[in-house]
């Protein structure tokens, strides 16, 4: 970036591409002052010289808002994606599979201030445009199958979340290498929902699985790795076991 600076000058439209890949990696190191300050160049510079309607505004604001959400400022985040999903709808249309981004975070937003039946909502629709638009073996499918998943358990509909869960895991399963996180949060997350249902011998062995992968692979305080110890602790709580209940709340942080 500092050699683009110096010999495309300030403001000059080829530094938004850098820019993105910068803020990207400030936001996986968890820099996410700088990674927003980054993002907010990149769509100052892209309004100026792409206009404000363009794919590539929509995408950035998309990004900031997910970049905002990730921080806790829901409240920032949530008029970002709503703009995003305009533009997107409106320049793509209403089942490219861009537009599913925003509407997925938007599913997110609502589901974390417990407005369950709209998350399932949005979610519901960023599943069906993935699942047509890019298949039923891409990787965005298993994100969207398990938010959704998720959202129904918190809804109390572990029965309706069980085959988006699988769905999920089969999709991870297949597409990633043996002992990836993302598996493992998969198969916590199927567990904790077959705990819900009472079928707590299934629910043992993906649960223990998921927890043994997110621990060694993310570590015992990644907050997927907490969400799945919860899990266990539930299902030995409601199983009789209350020594191991215990031991798994501790590592929840319960």
């Amino acid at each position: 970036m500092a050699i683009y600076r110096e010999l495309l000058g300030e403001g000059h439209p080829h530094l938004a591409s850098g820019l993105n890949t910068l803020a990207v990696l400030l936001r996986n190191k968890g820099d996410f002052d700088e990674a927003e300050r980054a993002y907010r160049e990149v769509l100052e510079l892209q309004r100026r010289s792409l206009g404000g309607e363009h794919p590539d505004v929509a995408r950035t604001l998309s990004n900031l808002g997910a970049l905002l959400a990730a921080r806790g400022d829901a409240d920032a985040a949530e008029p970002l994606f709503v703009e995003s999903l305009t533009l997107y709808r409106r320049l793509l249309g209403e089942r490219h599979p861009e537009t599913a981004n925003p509407l997925h975070h938007l599913g997110l937003l609502r589901q974390g201030a417990g407005d369950l039946a709209a998350a399932e909502s949005y979610l519901d629709a960023a599943l069906d445009i993935r699942r047509q638009a890019l298949g039923t073996d891409h990787p965005t499918v298993a994100i969207s199958a398990l938010a959704l998943g998720k959202a129904l358990m918190e809804r109390g509909a572990a029965g309706r979340a069980e085959a988006l869960l699988r769905e999920a895991l089969r999709i991870r399963e297949a597409r990633l290498p043996p002992g990836d996180w993302r598996t493992g949060s998969a198969r916590g997350m199927l567990g904790g929902c077959l705990a819900a249902l009472g079928r707590y011998r299934e629910a043992e062995p993906l649960l223990l699985d998921g927890h043994r992968i997110l621990v060694a692979e993310r570590g015992p305080d990644d907050p997927r790795t907490r969400e799945t110890a919860a899990y266990l602790a539930g299902l030995y709580e409601a199983w009789g076991r209350p020594a191991q209940a215990a031991a798994y709340r501790e590592s929840a942080g319960l």
